[in-house]
């Protein structure tokens, strides 16, 4: 076999183990079309439908916000605002790749705790920050004569919740962000899997009617 009859047979070997990019794209697009739009607008005519139903029964009260602070106390959930755009308006529904849900958690005055070390003051000062929850902080040397800050926070808390189209993966990513224990939540879903039976283990997680749904994000979605 003469040299170009061998690059030949590489190049064959390699287009047919890689497919071509374009493709790739056709799949995706075709993948999003059929099956991750659809479900993208029945989760957003479900979170409408709900949005209407609650603006009439009023505020949802909390009773057990946090195991892991629960000097916050009983909350208050409510004022919601949803949007498919990113900046409060609504993106076509023939291209729809996220759905925003915003929302508050209020209580009353405020209330403080002390971290200890440094390290760990700041680590906690980020991690408020990144959450968006209004608090004021000041360090101190305690009476050890360690480094130390003491966090004042409003029970004042913005919960938002996010389905995203991850386009290059074929699926449809689901975010919570405060909506308990100022936890994180971020799980991965197939079209497939979104069912009806998902959407009402959803709404009623999101309504504090039980826990269901957690299950279905699993112990990994937490972060």
């Amino acid at each position: 076999m003469g040299i170009l009859d061998q690059l030949k047979k590489e190049v064959d070997s390699k287009r047919t183990a890689v497919p071509d990019e374009a493709d790739i794209g056709v799949r995706r697009e075709t993948e999003y079309q059929q099956n991750l739009l659809p479900k993208m607008q029945k989760i957003l005519a479900t979170l409408q439908e709900l949005l209407e139903y609650l603006g009439q029964l009023g505020t949802i009260e909390v009773k057990d916000y946090s195991t892991s602070m629960p000097q916050i106390g009983p909350l208050k959930q409510g004022g919601y605002k949803i949007n498919t755009d990113g900046v409060g308006g609504f993106a076509e529904l023939s291209n729809l790749r996220q759905i925003n849900l915003i929302y508050r958690l209020s209580g009353h005055d405020t209330f403080s705790y002390t971290v200890e070390g440094k390290l760990a003051g700041e680590q906690e000062l980020d991690n408020l920050h990144a959450k968006k929850v209004k608090m004021e902080s000041r360090t101190f040397i305690n009476d050890r004569g360690i480094p130390s800050m003491q966090f004042t926070i409003e029970r004042n808390f913005t919960v938002f919740v996010k389905f995203d189209v991850d386009y290059d993966n074929s699926k449809i990513k689901l975010f919570f962000v405060n909506h308990e224990n100022l936890a994180n939540l971020r799980q991965s879903f197939t079209a497939n899997e979104i069912t009806d039976e998902f959407l009402d283990e959803f709404v009623r997680y999101l309504i504090r009617k039980d826990k269901v749904f957690l299950a279905r994000m699993g112990k990994r979605a937490i972060f």
